[in-house]
């Protein structure tokens, strides 16, 4: 059995709830909040597939910019896309399984529960039966698998970039009203680590087997 310290580790002795409503009470802009809810869409699970044909349609045109300039590493670039490709959809498949058990284990409400949707901004309508599902944020965990997946083939400002997403999606829930800033802190964590450990499993199995070096 899991025990926490609630007040301490989620709530942060008072500073979890202070901060959502810090950033939750900047709603109002009509391009902020619409940004918001983009960014949200955005990270939405559901956009795996999409998000993966982005990952494949690059690996492609890299693969044929390579061959067409004889730039050479064509062969090693379809290896390393291969291997991130593979790493996103056992992370997203391992991510999501984590994120609902975590969920249904913690069972904490979100903030409209906490404080009455009447007390906050809410840019969406709440999910029927999602009211104490809070921690970790889906979101988070989907946008941060993602980035966290590509990582290896992200060059120059690519990083800063991934790591502004991340933290621009998990913005946005808190702006949405959905979440607590531990809950995409969480969620972050979460499934930072699961892709460590998937990358570290998968490529050592590709190197094992076929001799790859992802």
């Amino acid at each position: 059995m899991i025990t926490v310290d609630k007040k301490l580790v989620y709530d942060w002795v008072g500073g979890n709830e202070w901060l959502f409503k810090t950033i939750n009470s900047l709603d109002g802009d009509p391009t902020y909040n619409s940004l918001m809810v983009f960014l949200t869409n955005l990270a939405e699970h559901t956009n795996f597939p999409l998000f993966s044909v982005a990952i494949i349609g690059y690996a492609l045109l890299d693969f044929t910019f390579r061959k067409m300039t004889k730039r050479g590493g064509a062969k090693h670039s379809l290896v390393v896309w291969i291997g991130i490709l593979s790493v996103f959809a056992a992370s997203y498949a391992v991510d999501g399984l984590a994120v609902k058990l975590l969920k249904d284990y913690f069972s904490y409400p979100r903030p409209y529960v906490v404080f009455g949707p009447q007390d906050i901004h809410m840019l969406a309508d709440a999910k029927m039966g999602d009211d104490h599902h809070s921690f970790p944020s889906g979101h988070a965990s989907f946008i941060t698998v993602f980035v966290a997946s590509i990582w290896p083939i992200l060059a120059g400002k690519g990083p800063l970039i991934g790591v502004f997403l991340i933290f621009a999606v998990c913005w946005s829930r808190i702006a949405m009203g959905m979440h607590f800033p531990s809950d995409v802190i969480g969620g972050t964590l979460v499934s930072f680590v699961i892709v460590l450990m998937v990358r570290f499993f998968l490529y050592s199995l590709f190197s094992k087997l076929f001799k790859w070096k992802c």
